[in-house]
């Protein structure tokens, strides 16, 4: 497919996702505004359709016959980025962009099955700067942007195994579409490696995605939930445009292998009082083994000059990311009239090591608080609002760890407001 394919999916796939400064390395501290709104705690609950994605083995856990769920999102990110060429600092473009998910849950066999499906966008990363290029080659205003997300749609189902372990699973497809934009060092080995190139990159792929978890209650008044998601691997193609000083504009066939990583959640929710819930999720993510570095193949040039030098360039991006885990605590009170006061909190480690720090990835986000409200109108209709904040400590980048130190002795500061909507209708 060509660039203008790929820009066409990259719109239809900002309905459902924005590009953004996410939280978690790159992944999103909850999903639609009930969950979000107590600080993205939900492997324990059974009250919102985006159980499919943090624990199908909730599914069957859920109130009545299912449930249908639509949620709209909006990031309003603040990112900024300074350099020896940009030394006072430079805003990113922080225009607000869309977010969403839907998801429905049926129940049969008196309530022991569940059968759910969802499409849900957990996941991103994103930055656009007009800032100074590195000299001599690409001195005066150059553009770097980035633009990388994972959409999964989720076909799931769940069973009641006893009146209090209940188990699901989902099966389903990954999309993932990578955006790169803006002056860059070349990588690979060979007598192009340090090359100064201006280049553009858009890549997307599937893959199959899955997951699997339980719930089990422990007591009337307290439920433990456990979920795994699996290790998604895409191999991305598309095209690249690049400009070398002194050889002239190219084009490259693509290749670009994306790893998401796996994870592991442990999740509590306990009514500590008849109005009162509060909860906590654990999650280990997997981002040493994901993310140790990007992988672009470069092949079929269109420029024969650049052909006689390198037919073909693999390219390898270093990223080592550490592990992380996150820990997520949440409360609820319900008030008179079906209405409910939401509160949480998140915190995790950043996963991305200073050296590997560029203005592409920027994901530094380690806290997020969040509130939300949610009230039942009409008998049926449940409508939720939440709204949360992330912000990490500024970073600073001595020695870049990328060949041409394009990145070194850099800064940077990032921080993210996220508002939330969601309409429910229980069956």
């Amino acid at each position: 497919m060509k660039r203008h394919g790929w820009k066409l999916f990259a719109l239809c796939g900002m309905l459902s996702w924005s590009a953004t400064a996410s939280a978690d390395g790159v992944i999103r501290d909850g999903l639609g505004a009930r969950s979000t709104g107590r600080g993205g705690t939900n492997i324990a609950f059974a009250d919102t359709g985006v159980i499919i994605y943090d624990n199908p083995g909730g599914m069957t856990n859920v109130a009545g016959c299912g449930l249908a769920e639509a949620g709209f999102d909006i990031l309003l990110p603040s990112t900024v980025y300074g350099d020896a060429d940009n030394p006072g600092g430079v805003d990113g473009a922080d225009n607000p962009f869309p977010a969403g998910q839907v998801s429905i849950i049926r129940k049969f066999n008196g309530g022991r099955l569940a059968l759910g499906a969802g499409f849900f966008a957990p996941a991103g990363f994103g930055s656009d700067y007009l800032m100074n290029g590195p000299a001599p080659f690409f001195t005066g205003p150059q553009q770097y942007k980035s633009l990388g997300m994972m959409m999964k749609l989720l076909p799931g189902a769940a069973y009641q195994v006893t009146d209090r372990l209940s188990v699901g699973a989902t099966l389903g497809v990954g999309i993932n579409h990578m955006e790169l934009e803006g002056p860059y060092s070349l990588q690979s080995p060979g007598q192009l490696q340090g090359t100064p190139a201006l280049f553009d990159l858009q890549a997307t792929g599937a893959a199959p995605v899955w997951s699997v978890g339980m719930q089990y209650k422990a007591s009337k008044r307290t439920t433990l939930g456990l979920t795994y998601i699996a290790e998604t691997r895409f191999h991305n193609h598309g095209d690249t445009v690049m400009q070398i000083p002194g050889i002239g504009v190219n084009e490259y066939q693509t290749d670009l292998q994306v790893t998401w990583p796996q994870s592991l959640g442990l999740g509590v929710k306990h009514k500590l009082l008849p109005q009162l819930t509060v909860a906590a999720d654990v999650i280990w993510f997997d981002w040493s083994n994901a993310k140790e570095s990007y992988t672009a193949s470069f092949s079929e040039p269109t420029n024969p000059v650049v052909g006689s030098l390198a037919p073909t360039l693999t390219e390898e991006y270093p990223l080592n990311w550490r592990d992380s885990v996150t820990v997520r605590l949440g409360s609820e009170y319900y008030l008179c009239g079906h209405r409910t006061l939401r509160a949480g909190y998140v915190y995790h480690r950043n996963p991305i090591p200073d050296e590997t720090l560029t203005p592409w990835i920027q994901t530094t986000l380690e806290h997020g608080v969040s509130a939300g409200y949610g009230w039942r109108f009409n008998r049926v209709w449940n409508l939720d609002v939440a709204y949360q904040f992330n912000w990490g400590n500024p970073r600073n980048v001595g020695d870049s760890s990328f060949i041409g130190d394009d990145f070194s002795n850099s800064r940077m500061v990032t921080e993210a407001h996220w508002a939330y909507f969601s309409v429910m209708r229980p069956f």
